[in-house]
């Protein structure tokens, strides 16, 4: 099986979202990240593959 998996990573504390994203992306997945709460503005991007379609996890 070679599809990447895709995982989204919100947390308001900036280590724990630094060291899920890396056991993350080492275990093959693509990661976006962002801060508290998905739906303020700024970010859009991840938004937008949360609810575009794309798995999550």
């Amino acid at each position: 099986m070679d599809d990447l998996g895709v995982a989204v990573v919100v947390d308001d504390e900036a280590d724990m979202r630094h060291l899920l994203e890396g056991i993350l992306r080492q275990a093959g997945f693509s990661v976006y990240s962002a801060a508290g709460d998905v739906r303020q503005p700024g970010n859009d991007l991840l938004h937008e593959k949360v609810h575009g379609g794309c798995a999550a996890l």
